[in-house]
């Protein structure tokens, strides 16, 4: 009789297991969807927008004069300009090195930039004069080239701050034209060697994660073409962002619609927006307008292609400062200024969340994700994507890197094709403690120097959902992680009698030992047992502890 009410136990035990596992499974499979709000207003984000420009413009200093400001720049940040184009003038050094004192000052810009949360497109020139003839203000491919190395250890030390850097270094302005004879004159000479020479130096000295910006598409193309024109001539997606020179050679136009040509950007028209279009889905792109053309100049409701051909070509950033007269005409009463203000660069909406209500410790975390970028164009530069958990009772964090996920390829949104669906099974580690937890998404800066400063975070844009003192969006789900139901015991019958000894086991721990003249620590996640033979002898140490995950 005892042996059958022993079975009749076993069995019943057996069948409530089951019950408690089937209820468990069904647990763990229910999910949550929320669907998030768009935010329609101008807020900061990192590397896009309007940015300001500043220049030196002491020209016979050994020193930066002037120096940035960094007031001027949280003011600028306040008005959410994220990023300045900073212009060196090196006339003082056209015939020989770039003195100590003012690379010394190179290197506080860059200070001061970080420490306002902005980030800087460099420029290099040595005269900002328009006259063909005076070429001597410029300098010798041997003097740049020298100025490029000298400029390399900055480069390298301050990729963090650094949005882009353009090729300049030649011709008025840094702008490639009216030139030193090194470089040959008219810029359409099919003599573009120590051009290349000088962007091969560049390429160097800038670290892989940065893009250099050139001035025309024929620049490019006769550089580094393959003798295609149009789309076919540019970078496919295969070889987007492979750290290759295509893959990091971008795109500036400084006379933005100021003719039909845009003052010969574009040689032959037609060929080269298409290979234009087609190329900055995966560079960098940005410049500034230089002169009213009207009705080319203006907004779209006006006649104009300012904001068709932003988004067309897929515009990060443009001076907010010039043209005036140009920007004026964007922000007169119904037409174009805030879509282009909003447009610049990304501008990532998240649309909905699908998350499990809880998981185990150790198990899997499934959740889906679906969003979509409105912005005129991608992320330029590269981004960490972490997902967050926060407990709700003591706001300890834990981060879960999601390191296969690449924001430079959430494209701008044209139709349902382009939304961006993300669906994960991240694994979430058995040390992690069980409770309730809210979750967040970071997308931020890969740089250590700036990976958790929330001045350098991509903000979504959607209400109810940035957290401006971590950088975080809220995906506004809470989430329970839960003790494992089944135990693995972890028996530890060792004699210790020397030295120090730390037993850690995911689940539980049984202790049958002898202690002699030393130290052993047991934690555990479930229990930890010592067994009744457990001795510990005179001047031995032990300590006990669990987390709190027992059943």
């Amino acid at each position: 009789m005892k042996n059958f009410y022993k079975e009749l136990l076993t069995k019943v035990s057996i069948c409530l297991l089951c019950v408690y596992c089937s209820v468990t499974n069904q647990t763990l499979a229910q999910t949550t969807t929320i669907n998030y709000q768009v935010d329609y207003s101008d807020f900061p984000n990192p590397e896009r927008g309007f940015y300001k420009h500043y220049e030196t413009t002491d020209f016979t200093s050994d020193n930066v004069s002037p120096q940035l400001d960094l007031a001027q720049l949280m003011v600028a940040r306040g008005d959410n300009k994220t990023l300045a184009l900073r212009l060196f003038y090196l006339n003082k050094f056209k015939n020989t090195a770039i003195a100590a004192s003012y690379l010394n000052g190179i290197q506080n810009d860059m200070n001061t930039a970080r420490q306002a949360g902005v980030k800087l497109i460099l420029r290099f020139a040595y005269n900002s004069t328009n006259q063909t003839m005076r070429h001597s203000d410029d300098a010798s491919l041997a003097i740049v080239l020298q100025h490029i190395a000298q400029l390399k250890p900055i480069f390298q030390a301050n990729a963090d701050v650094i949005a882009a850097i353009q090729a300049s270094f030649i011709g008025t302005w840094g702008e490639w034209y009216f030139t030193h004879p090194d470089f040959t004159n008219p810029d359409n000479s099919p003599n573009y060697i120590n051009r290349k020479r000088v962007v091969d130096s560049l390429l160097s000295a800038v670290p892989t994660s940065r893009m250099i910006q050139i001035r025309t598409p024929y620049y490019k193309q006769n550089m580094y073409g393959n003798g295609s024109t149009g789309s076919a001539a540019a970078i496919n997606p295969i070889l987007s962002y492979n750290g290759s020179p295509v893959a990091r050679l971008g795109h500036h136009n400084d006379c933005f619609l100021a003719s039909s040509t845009d003052f010969g950007t574009y040689l032959n028209i037609t060929e080269d927006k298409n290979y234009l279009e087609a190329e900055t889905k995966y560079l960098v792109m940005g410049g500034e307008t230089c002169v009213v053309n009207s009705p080319r100049s203006d907004c779209i409701n006006l006649g104009g292609d300012a904001d068709t051909e932003l988004a067309r070509f897929h515009w990060s950033f443009l001076n907010a400062d010039y043209r005036a007269e140009v920007l004026d005409r964007w922000s007169s009463p119904g037409t174009c200024m805030n879509n282009i203000r909003l447009g610049l660069g990304y501008r990532f909406e998240m649309i909905s969340g699908t998350f499990a209500n809880s998981v185990e410790l150790g198990k899997l975390l499934q959740f889906q994700i679906r969003l979509k970028n409105v912005g005129f164009a991608s992320a330029f530069n590269a981004r960490k994507v972490i997902l967050i958990l926060r407990n709700t009772s003591n706001n300890n964090e834990y981060s879960i890197p999601l390191n296969d996920i690449d924001p430079r390829r959430w494209e701008p949104f044209q139709s349902v094709f382009d939304e961006v669906d993300i669906y994960r099974n991240i694994a979430i580690p058995g040390d992690f403690k069980q409770g309730i937890y809210s979750m967040w998404l970071q997308l931020a800066d890969p740089y250590l120097s700036l990976t958790s400063d929330p001045l350098y975070a991509i903000r979504m844009a959607n209400t109810n959902m940035w957290e401006a003192a971590t950088g975080y969006n809220n995906l506004q789900h809470q989430i329970t992680l839960l003790c494992p139901n089944q135990l693995s015991l972890t028996s530890t019958k060792d004699d210790y009698s020397t030295g120090t000894k730390s037993l850690v086991a995911n689940k539980s721990i049984i202790g049958q030992n002898t202690i002699s003249g030393g130290k052993v620590s047991y934690s555990a996640r479930n229990f930890v047992e010592l067994k009744p033979i457990f001795e510990v002898k005179q001047g031995a140490v032990f300590e006990t502890s669990f987390d709190g995950c027992q059943n």
